[in-house]
């Protein structure tokens, strides 16, 4: 009788830890437009936003209750969670580079800034090995011209400067990434106006732990990109995002010394990409706006893309009739993801900071790929939990997909189905019937566990959660 107690609680916990894999929060007033900036998952299991507007910081809870905010002067970008469980955030203040660290609570320990010669604005800070901070900024900006210095700024663990490092007329800095040897790569772009027209070109510094130039690259194989966001790829190699002229997405793939490989653009849908982060596997996840014919304001944009810039998968979310746009990504402790940017109209005080949550998958609740319907799709799992094999019902030719919680596919693929798939008889008249039967019956090599069931059909989409328990 114990035993069969703690098989039931054991039940009961991994239902309720994947029931809530997804969501959708808001945060904001009619007074101002509010933005979302940046996000990271907190050692609490929590979330801290960087946004703009009401609030500076947004401190949430797992499911993303606010617990504090706060409400600050100037802009914060980026941050980081010390090892102490305090948080490190740069961004600008009073036109200077701003370092502020705060305590969990949200109350300020420290605030330093750093003066450049005016406009000056921190992108980027990152931890270094001895606990001090890296800041990666942009001093003396003009935006009309597009002159500006990439500014580094090396710290104590106070805050208190090291030293500086400058390079003069570069343009502006928008991300830096840590290298797998130790230093450091910093992104931005340039803007060049002597010439009509105009041009706009990505540009990256790699620079060693003294802030020493190793090699400065500057891209100009398309006239008008504006670089987001730069992951680190399993060469070594980089991955950069961004949008070529106004509304069209681009990647543009480099070795480990800076150098061009190839370079991509997206001109099926007009879209934005503003972050990108590694996936493994050599595969990268990618957010950012798209505007599809239905929905052309724009929504929030959620891809997985290969190597080969395939599109794995990808996921639209937005709130009601507003539109939204996609500005930061990061993976979550369930191998799910937090994407932060803002939803409404910016310029009318209507936009409001928009925080989704998803599951490995891209998914929360029931995700929007039909704009403006909710989902006319269904699939049942039974039984669930199940030891051998379990009965799928979807709609007739449906796409049916099983993956992991690492968002890897488990079941290759034969003639457009799963091959460790047999398909039962429909139920009732074969041919009439709008739904079908697959029983999934998972092969030794497949461990007990929670698993993510997808059911494609044209463009909809839906994704049940099954537990294998062997």
């Amino acid at each position: 009788m114990i035993k069969c107690k703690i098989h039931i609680v054991f039940l009961l916990f991994v239902f309720i830890s994947v029931t809530f894999a997804g969501w959708e929060r808001t945060y904001g007033t009619s007074e101002v437009d509010d933005v979302g900036w940046s996000v990271i998952q907190t050692n609490d299991g929590g979330y801290l936003i960087a946004a703009k507007g009401t609030y500076t910081l947004i401190k949430t809870d797992s499911l993303g209750e606010i617990i504090w905010t706060r409400s600050d002067e100037g802009r914060s970008h980026l941050f980081v969670q010390t090892p102490d469980c305090d948080y490190v955030f740069t961004g600008c203040k009073d036109n200077d580079v701003l370092l502020m660290k705060i305590d969990e609570f949200g109350d300020s320990l420290w605030l330093r800034t750093y003066e450049g010669g005016g406009n000056d604005d921190g992108a980027s800070v990152m931890q270094t090995s001895d606990g001090g901070f890296i800041i990666a900024g942009t001093a003396d900006y003009d935006s009309y011209t597009g002159d500006g210095d990439v500014f580094i700024i090396r710290t104590d663990s106070l805050g208190y400067t090291l030293w500086t490092k400058r390079y003069e007329g570069q343009g502006k800095v928008t991300s830096m990434l840590k290298t797998t040897d130790s230093g450091f790569v910093i992104l931005g772009s340039r803007l060049i106006v002597e010439d009509v027209p105009e041009y706009l070109y990505p540009f990256l510094i790699k620079i060693n732990e003294m802030g020493d130039s190793l090699w400065l690259k500057v891209y100009t194989e398309r006239d008008w990109v504006s670089s987001s966001s730069i992951a680190q790829a399993d060469d070594s190699g980089y991955v950069i995002v961004g949008t070529e002229g106004i509304l069209c997405g681009y990647i543009l793939y480099i070795d480990s010394e800076g150098n061009a490989l190839w370079d991509t653009v997206y001109y099926d849908n007009p879209v934005v990409f503003s972050s990108i982060i590694t996936a493994g596997e050599d595969c990268f996840y990618i957010a950012g706006t798209i505007m599809l014919f239905e929905r052309p304001r724009g929504d929030v944009y959620l891809c997985k893309i290969d190597c080969d810039v395939n599109i794995l998968w990808d996921n639209i979310y937005y709130q009601g009739d507003n539109p939204g746009n996609g500005h930061y990504v990061s993976r979550t402790n369930d191998d799910g993801f937090i994407i932060t940017g803002f939803t409404g109209y910016i310029g009318s005080i209507d936009s409001d900071v928009y925080l989704i949550k998803t599951d490995s998958l891209g998914d929360i609740d029931w995700v929007k790929d039909i704009p403006t319907k909710p989902q006319k799709i269904s699939i049942n799992v039974s039984p669930n939990p199940f030891n051998s094999s379990c009965a799928i019902t979807a709609p007739s030719g449906a796409t049916i997909e099983i993956y992991d919680l690492n968002g890897r596919l488990i079941t290759p693929y034969s003639d457009g189905k799963p091959s460790s798939f047999v398909q039962k008889l429909n139920k009732g008249d074969s041919e009439r019937s709008e739904q079908g039967v697959y029983i999934w019956q998972p092969d030794e090599t497949i461990s007990s566990g929670v698993y993510l069931i997808r059911a494609t059909k044209e463009v909809e989409t839906i994704t049940k959660r099954v537990i294998l328990m062997k």
